[in-house]
């Protein structure tokens, strides 16, 4: 495994304030979720990009937007093949 894709307890720590913050603009919709979290994802490690396109995916399926869900899951098998 490359050493750049484990995630580190810091990683984790700033996908988890990523990740309430992202929850926080959950209420202004699904159009406000993608826009922050395209404006924070390059200021956050690579290494946990996949999750947090996992949860922008999770959301669009809670919305029914199903077609934004495919792409957005198919982007995260396509980062991170082996996560289940």
């Amino acid at each position: 495994m490359r050493n750049d894709l484990v995630e580190t307890p810091n990683s984790k720590h700033k996908y988890k304030q990523v990740l309430r913050d992202m929850k926080e603009q959950e209420k202004n919709g699904f159009s406000a979720v993608i826009k922050y979290v395209f404006s924070k994802i390059v200021s956050i490690p690579r290494k946990i990009h996949w999750r947090l396109i996992l949860d922008l995916a999770d959301f669009a399926k809670r919305e029914s937007r199903f077609r934004e869900a495919k792409l957005l899951f198919r982007l995260v098998a396509y980062l991170q093949p082996f996560a289940y």
